[in-house]
């Protein structure tokens, strides 16, 4: 059992992957899901701060309005 995933499906008569799929492959994954984290942070930052826009100015607890 190798460390790097591979395609559970055998196919007869064949001589299996080329020795560099399974560094590419998790070098591709790590840097499709580390553009997704950053992709997905970002819009819940736009979100955020349109919120924060809507609602005007918080308020603190304990502050006087005036």
């Amino acid at each position: 059992m190798s460390f790097f995933p591979h395609l559970p499906i055998l196919i007869p008569y064949s001589p299996g992957l080329p020795w560099w799929w399974d560094p590419i492959w998790w070098i591709f994954q790590i840097v499709a899901m580390t553009g997704l984290v950053f992709y997905f942070n970002h819009l819940a930052d736009e979100v955020d701060h349109a919120r924060n826009r809507e609602e005007g100015p918080s308020r603190l607890p304990g502050k006087d309005s005036g």
